[in-house]
């Protein structure tokens, strides 16, 4: 009985949190203004396509399945953003999931104490990061750290005990998380190793083998509807080029920067393992030792170097790289631990996953961010061996108060964004937010609805406005060009500069805080 009142109790605390965080933001990044127009594409039945925009309805490089997951609410509620409760509500029930299952991994995979277990799955949930992907943006991580743990508890079943069922069942959760995320590739190559390890060469075969066979649908559909290069340069952004494509740049999403030769691939390798280990380690455990509370989440943009909007205060200054860099170490310890009483298949997947964010262009936390539940059982472990190696108490108190101080940490930073949010001033992104819906007031009310655009933002424009819009890249580039084809205003909802004057066109709005703006552009000359 006493157990079910604190599971109850845990439940509660962790709903309120989100329900109490929930806001009326979502698209900033860009990434999930796209996610929410392709499932507003596939309910409509126009197929898996960018129907926002203004050249010809472009596939982008996303795999399918978060959008498919958006897709019955458009289809029950289509209109943005008043159905956006039910879009972040999936993301909310994939962290009480996803909280779940960390339980059952460690408690029941890997033979941790209930309560010990218990206090990772609570760490995990009220992570920032994931409070605010789930609460203030419409991304796919929450759901795919759901499939990322999923698929560790179902090869953990293989492990244990071979069967045809069982390799299946793990093979097609693998594959979904793949199919979320295009960064699941590491989950299929960690699980084929860890099976191979521990039930042979067949089972991983088998395994490898449902993957591939559950994948290639849309591995197929995608070769034959892929963009043209014509097309991806008229839509323009990173969104419509392959991965292949943007690991060659110099700089993650910029597809005009230069590309990586094999000589420059070491020193890249060299500057990710800077930012994981000097930065994205410590910020999963200590966030509040990187920004404000009033910034509560947006490590993860910011971290990334991603948002378009607002520097914030995140500094990653020594401090931060030494804290981090001490935070990695005790992690490493704990996983140490645990692989020194049974390797599982959560340590293979952590050196895949780092093996893999370690050759991308751009810093790196949002690919951390999904092991972040192996990582903080890694941390309270390793603190655990910590005490007992130094002989500073016993190593269930040292988890104990650890994990106490932890979740101080949380409870102040949720409280105070809270308080921050209902008492002014509201925290910066539900003020970006907010001046991103003034541009998008001003042009349903101001300009005709038939003028198409180019964005900085072009989903989110489709979504908000109806007009339908390219990006907004290199104008010195691109101008004529969209003058040509017939684009007739050009709409910042990202902090860029206006255009050098030596284009034509007038300034119709501009925000008072972040000037973004929107610009009607001179008609092409005969």
């Amino acid at each position: 009985m006493k157990r079910v009142a604190i599971v109850v109790a845990m439940t509660v605390l962790v709903v309120a949190v989100y329900v109490l965080r929930l806001d009326d933001v979502a698209g900033l990044y860009k990434d999930d203004a796209y996610y929410m127009v392709l499932a507003k594409s596939l309910a409509l039945g126009d197929g898996y396509a960018l129907i926002s925009s203004a050249t010809t309805p472009i596939m982008p490089a996303f795999p399918p399945g978060f959008p498919l997951l958006l897709a019955p609410v458009f289809a029950v509620a289509p209109q943005y953003p008043g159905n956006l409760f039910w879009l972040k509500l999936i993301s909310i029930a994939s962290m009480i999931g996803a909280g779940a299952l960390t339980y059952r991994y460690f408690a029941g995979d890997r033979e941790i104490a209930r309560g010990k277990a218990a206090t990772i799955a609570l760490l995990t949930v009220l992570t920032p990061g994931f409070v605010f992907l789930a609460t203030s943006t419409v991304m796919a991580e929450c759901v795919f750290t759901l499939a990322l743990i999923g698929s560790a508890v179902t090869i953990e079943r293989v492990a244990r005990r071979e069967s045809r069922f069982a390799i299946v069942a793990a093979a097609l959760t693998t594959t979904a998380a793949w199919l979320i995320r295009s960064a699941g590739i590491a989950l299929v190559g960690g699980g084929a190793l860890f099976i191979w390890y521990r039930r042979g060469w067949r089972a991983a075969a088998g395994f490898v083998a449902v993957c591939a066979i559950s994948y290639a649908p849309w591995a197929a559909y995608s070769f034959a509807h892929g963009p043209t290069a014509a097309e991806s340069a008229a839509h323009g952004g990173a969104a419509v080029y392959s991965y292949a494509q943007l690991l060659q740049t110099q700089q993650g999403g910029d597809v005009s920067s230069s590309r990586v030769g094999l000589g420059e691939v070491p020193l890249r390798v060299l500057k990710n393992v800077v930012n994981v280990f000097g930065h994205d380690l410590g910020a999963v455990i200590l966030p509040a030792g990187y920004r404000d509370a009033a910034e509560s989440g947006l490590e993860v943009f910011m971290l990334s170097g991603e948002t378009g909007m607002n520097a914030g205060s995140m500094g990653l200054g020594t401090p931060v790289v030494v804290l981090s860099i001490v935070v990695s170490l005790v992690m490493i310890l704990g996983a140490l631990v645990m692989a020194r009483q049974r390797i599982g298949v959560a340590e293979v997947f952590c050196v895949f996953t780092v093996g893999m964010v370690l050759l991308l262009p751009g810093r790196t936390y949002r690919y951390v961010l999904p092991i972040a539940p192996l990582l903080i059982g890694y941390f309270l472990i390793g603190v655990e061996a910590t005490a007992v190696r130094f002989r500073s108490g016993s190593g269930s108190s040292a988890f104990r108060i650890a994990a106490a101080c932890l979740l101080s940490l949380l409870a102040v930073e949720h409280g105070r964004y809270l308080w921050a949010k209902v008492n002014g001033p509201a925290p910066p992104w539900i003020q970006d937010g907010r001046e991103v819906q003034g541009v998008t007031d001003f042009m349903n009310q101001r300009v005709p609805a038939a003028g198409s655009a180019v964005s900085t933002n072009p989903a989110l424009l489709y979504l908000l406005t109806g007009h339908k819009a390219v990006a907004y890249v290199d104008p010195y580039e691109n101008w004529e060009r969209w003058q040509a084809s017939g684009i007739r205003y050009a709409v910042a909802l990202h902090v860029v500069p206006k255009p050098n004057r030596r284009f034509q066109y007038q300034v119709l709005y501009e925000s008072p805080r972040l000037r973004l703006w929107v610009l009607e552009l001179a008609s092409a000359q005969p």
